[in-house]
């Protein structure tokens, strides 16, 4: 889509990153206070598992109000999360503070990693659970044939649990790559124009009246195509699509980024320009000489065309974008009377008059 029509609409992976990050907030949260409760429940048993819990407390909090603040981006915030979680399961496993209380929060923590993470991330964090339960279990497993049994059930139950959250998670990033297409086609087909790929009226006017109430210079070009009328009855409609496209297309390149371009009607165009008096009279005649020098190759055709325009900057009178747009169409007017192919400035005063 090109930049002078893109909408304000959010697609849907803005939408689930939205949701991702309130989720990772309360997770911190969370993790705040579970750990913050754990200090007082684990401290008179081991003082150094009370102090690893302290610090994973504000360890989460630090990060929560990075996040709030804009002081860390979504994934090493994320990162950040896991590890802290993954840090006080281990910190309990290895206190033995209660028995085989870190195992069993491997899985939850395998399904949160996929989360935040994605697929990679999942993975990785799943290979790193596999390898610490063998290292931690491992030994005391090979002791005995139950403890065998429980490790066997521990790793099985890690993997099967990083294969669903996989496959949930590939599943959720499909669902989302066709969201985003469906709401992308959405947005251009109610945003742009069908032909010319450029901002369509409604598109147009909405964001020219947002931009009206801003402060600051603004200029107003509408530009028609000069006989455009003779070129459809000489040529056929196809050609007249065609010259359509073409000066659409010229006009994009040359406003990339710097205006809001709009086709307002059949042949007309409507741009929108940040500009006082005389840089946009500059912006149009240099836009009006292109256009001018371009020759439009419709097979074997080459059709001439040039443009008439009308330009009007913000004045004291303009009290909405519907008169600044009304002394621009007089100008147009104006140089359509005046010989065509040219660029006729707007006259002074209330838009009424």
């Amino acid at each position: 889509m090109p930049e002078n029509c893109i909408g304000n609409t959010p697609d849907a992976k803005q939408l689930v990153d939205g949701d991702h990050l309130q989720v990772l907030r309360i997770c911190l949260v969370l993790t705040f206070v579970v750990c913050g409760g754990m200090v007082a429940l684990f401290w008179p048993q081991n003082a150094w598992l009370g102090f690893g819990m302290a610090a994973a407390s504000l360890s989460a909090m630090a990060v929560f109000v990075a996040l709030q603040y804009q002081r860390i981006a979504f994934l090493p915030a994320s990162i950040c999360m896991v590890t802290i979680v993954y840090g006080v399961i281990h910190l309990m496993a290895f206190f033995g503070k209660p028995d085989g209380i870190g195992a069993a929060y491997y899985f939850c923590t395998i399904l949160g990693a996929f989360f935040f993470l994605g697929i990679t991330g999942g993975i990785l964090y799943s290979m790193a659970c596999a390898l610490a339960a063998v290292l931690l279990y491992l030994p005391p497993a090979l002791l005995s044939v139950q403890a065998m049994n429980e490790f066997y059930v521990l790793i099985t139950s890690i993997t099967c649990t990083a294969i669903i959250a996989y496959y949930y998670e590939h599943a959720v990033a499909k669902r989302t790559y066709a969201l985003t297409n469906s709401l992308s086609k959405m947005d251009r087909l109610a945003n742009v124009d069908y032909l010319t790929g450029v901002s369509n009226r409604r598109h147009f006017f909405e964001r020219a009246k947002a931009l009206f109430q801003q402060p600051g210079s603004l200029s107003l070009i509408a530009l028609d195509i000069d006989d455009f009328k003779k070129i459809n009855d000489t040529h056929g409609h196809a050609c007249g699509d065609e010259v359509l496209i073409t000066i659409a297309r010229l006009l994009d390149h040359r406003l990339r980024g710097d205006a809001l371009l709009g086709r307002t009607g059949g042949e007309e165009f409507c741009i929108l320009l940040r500009v006082n008096r005389t840089i946009a009279h500059r912006r149009a005649e240099e836009l009006r000489s292109a256009i001018a020098s371009l020759s439009c190759r419709v097979g074997e055709q080459h059709i001439p065309v040039t443009v008439s325009q009308g330009l009007a900057t913000r004045g004291p009178g303009d009290e909405a974008l519907e008169h600044l747009m009304l002394r621009a169409d007089r100008a147009l007017y104006e140089a359509k009377h005046h010989g065509k192919n040219g660029v006729a400035l707007a006259k002074p005063g209330t838009a009424l008059a």
